[in-house]
């Protein structure tokens, strides 16, 4: 190759990534065969663009009622109706609430006292403390666990 024709297709090269770089602002991404794009500003936070909205996700089914570490919040998290206990589903006229379930699981001897044995590996009747309970239930549920264990810690209430 010449050197001026080595010269002239730099210069044409360079010409045509000019006009490139130069587009107008208007003009689509990509030049007339491109798509589009439009420019988003910040938010304040209030979410208003569609696609930046933050829905909280819904609880877990039978969670919803019942603050962490009481009795309450483990039976409507753990053995309500839906949950991975589903105790009414078997034991309806004994565990239709978490007072009502407290009541029947002290009469059975599984809660009531600092160490309940509910929570206890050996002697619970649940199946992630290797108990049987639910019927084919897991054998472990760290989620469960945890609740449990700050239930206990806050002293195995009726609450």
């Amino acid at each position: 190759m010449k050197p001026t024709s080595l010269a002239a297709y730099v210069a044409v090269l360079v010409s045509s990534m000019a006009s490139v770089a130069c587009e107008k602002p208007s003009d689509p991404l990509g030049g007339a065969y491109g798509g589009r794009a439009e420019l988003l500003e910040p938010t304040d936070g209030s979410f208003t663009n569609m696609d930046a909205t933050f829905s909280e996700p819904p609880p877990p089914p039978g969670e919803g009622g019942g603050a962490p570490g009481t009795w309450s919040g483990v039976f409507q998290a753990y053995f309500a109706l839906g949950t991975i206990g589903n105790c009414p589903s078997c034991h309806a006229a004994d565990m239709p609430t978490p007072s009502a379930s407290y009541t029947w699981l002290a009469g059975q001897s599984y809660v009531g006292g600092p160490t309940p044995a509910l929570t206890s590996l050996g002697s619970s009747c649940l199946s992630w403390y290797g108990g049987d309970m639910p019927p084919g239930g897991p054998s472990s549920d760290q989620g469960a666990d945890a609740a449990l264990t700050a239930w206990v810690s806050a002293g195995a209430l009726n609450n």
